[in-house]
């Protein structure tokens, strides 16, 4: 284990996948919950490093043209995860690139069974149109020019009504923690109407052309609680069939469905409301041992509490020039955006401000609110003096 990790750091990445063999410490019964938990977690870690590699070296091969190379590796891939899709995908066109048509059809097949037999599900789109495209062989006199397949997007994200303003540094922060495989559980915490899920999407648009299969919004409704993982599944089903019509087979559980919908796609999936999960929480932790590819960004009241949770917390954007010091966001665009004009020539100065905030301080800037909410002000400007 040590050495596998030391080649990953050193970048000897031919070396490390040669060392990449089964499971860490399989075979191995020790009496104990917290070392079964490590050991648990320490594996599938190890595992998900060893599948990303080996499926990063696949793909290199295959742009390289080193067919053999490739298959070597997306083969590797499938003696530790036979149910792969992706490595049944890279070692399809790499056979049919090498010129053995017959053998990827015949890996086609073998990919179709084991999903079937394994998750209960169907090839992806991507798969099946190789699969016609090799039965074709339309490309046959040019291996080179035989196209990769790219995965379509689906997403189902609301279209913002405004522009995020003041909020640059926290999505700058969110976006690299995105960035990192390491990081899958982002909660971005804060007080109601404070700008939380307006951040989230636009998070989520930037995200749009990242190489993700999925990119979901999904709501958890304000006024129902959720008191059981059961529960929060079926109500993140309800809100995507509007996107994948007849996703949930009858008499399955609605846990089971989506771990099984998402276990080898990379998706993006923006969780609002969950202040309202009283109970069930946890299972998000299980979905994302199921789904390696999945990454959640929940946006909360409060921080959920689970393993490997990365909070982000979002303070008030105060109208008061001092508290707005370190922030991007001017005050005299604070009091002008989307709200109405306030005395003719008012502007706000150090000789004025004290009077000004007194109604004002309460009232803060919500980016997801602008149209709504504007500052009011029960003083009046400073006297002009007879010289003005």
């Amino acid at each position: 284990m040590a050495r596998f990790l030391d080649m990953l750091q050193s970048d000897r990445q031919e070396e490390a996948a040669a060392l990449s063999r089964g499971d860490l410490l399989a075979g191995m019964i020790v009496d104990g919950t917290p070392f079964e938990e490590w050991q648990h977690y320490r594996r599938e870690q190890l595992h998900r490093q060893a599948m990303n590699l080996l499926g990063q070296l696949a793909e290199r091969y295959l742009q390289q043209q080193l067919f053999d190379k490739a298959q070597w590796h997306a083969r590797r891939q499938l003696e530790l995860e036979p149910w792969s899709e992706p490595a049944h995908w890279q070692l399809m066109r790499a056979l049919w690139l090498a010129g053995e048509r017959g053998a990827a059809l015949a890996q086609f097949q073998v990919c179709r069974q084991v999903l079937a037999a394994e998750l209960g599900v169907e090839p992806r789109v991507d798969t099946l149109w190789l699969a016609q495209q090799i039965r074709e062989d339309i490309y046959s006199h040019d291996p080179a020019s035989r196209p990769a397949t790219k995965p379509t997007l689906q997403y189902n994200l609301p279209a913002p009504l405004t522009s995020i303003v003041g909020r640059e540094a926290e999505l700058r922060q969110v976006q690299e923690l995105l960035a990192h495989d390491d990081r899958r559980l982002l909660t971005i915490t804060g007080l109601g109407g404070i700008g939380k899920t307006r951040l989230a999407l636009a998070a989520a648009h930037a995200q749009l052309n990242a190489g993700w299969h999925e990119v979901h919004f999904i709501a958890l409704s304000p006024v129902a609680v959720v008191t059981s993982s059961e529960t929060l599944a079926h109500n993140m089903i309800q809100a995507l069939e509007k996107v994948k019509p007849n996703l949930h087979p009858q008499g399955q559980a609605a846990s089971v469905t989506l771990s099984h919908l998402w276990h080898n796609r990379r998706v993006l999936l923006v969780l609002d409301n969950c202040e309202v999960i009283l109970s069930g929480a946890e299972w998000l932790a299980d979905l994302l041992m199921a789904a390696p590819g999945l990454k959640i960004l929940a946006v909360s009241r409060h921080r959920l509490n689970l393993q490997a949770e990365w909070a982000i917390p979002l303070n008030p954007l105060s109208l008061i020039p001092e508290a707005n010091a370190a922030l991007p966001l001017s005050p005299k665009r604070s009091y002008s955006y989307k709200s109405a004009p306030g005395p003719p020539q008012f502007q706000v100065t150090g000789h004025n401000l004290p009077g000004s905030t007194k109604s004002a301080s309460f009232s803060t800037v919500s980016p997801w609110g602008w149209s709504w909410r504007r500052p009011v002000f029960v003083s009046t400007p400073p006297a002009r003096s007879p010289a003005n």
